[in-house]
C-alpha cells in the first residue's frame, strides 16, 4: 500500500508558486499531493526562500514562508541523530551527482518513513529507496 506521506522538493514547491517557472503547469497537475501529509525539511525551506527571494519582493517571500508553515510539516533534520554523517554517506554513494541538500532529503525521508518524493530533479531517480513523483 502506498503511503499518504509526501516529501516535497524545492523544485516542486517553486514551480507551484511561480507561474513563470518552466515546470509550473506540471506542478499544478500534481497538486493532488497537497491533499495528503506533505513534508519538507529546513534545507528545503531555505532553498525555497532563497530562490523565491530572486523572483519576488520581500513581502511576498515572507508570505510564502507563512504559507509553508501553515500547509506543510517541517522536519528539523538536525533532530535526526547523525544527520550530517547520514547525508554525507548518501552524497558519497552518489559521488556528488546528488547534492548535499538532496542527500539530506533522502536521509530525512528514511528516518521519517516517507517513501514518496515530489520533485522535478531528475537526479533523484538514481535513488532506489524512494518513489519519485514527477511528470
Amino acid at each position: 500500500m502506498e503511503s499518504d506521506k509526501y516529501f516535497l522538493d524545492s523544485s516542486f514547491v517553486i514551480a507551484l508558486i511561480f507561474s513563470n517557472d518552466f515546470n509550473h503547469k506540471k506542478a499544478v497537475d500534481m497538486k493532488f499531493v497537497l491533499n495528503h501529509d506533505c513534508y519538507i525539511n529546513n534545507g528545503v525551506l531555505a532553498e525555497i526562500l532563497n530562490i523565491s527571494n530572486r523572483y519576488a519582493d520581500f513581502e511576498t517571500v515572507v508570505e510564502i514562508y507563512y504559507q509553508i508553515l501553515d500547509n506543510f510539516k517541517i522536519i528539523n533534520e538536525y533532530d535526526i541523530f547523525g544527520y550530517d554523517a547520514r547525508a554525507l554517506a548518501i552524497f558519497k554513494k552518489h559521488k556528488g551527482k546528488l547534492g548535499f541538500v538532496d542527500s539530506g532529503i533522502i536521509a530525512t525521508m528514511s528516518q521519517n518513513e516517507i517513501d514518496n518524493l515530489v520533485t522535478f530533479d531528475k537526479e533523484f531517480k538514481r535513488v532506489d529507496s524512494i518513489n519519485v513523483i514527477s511528470r
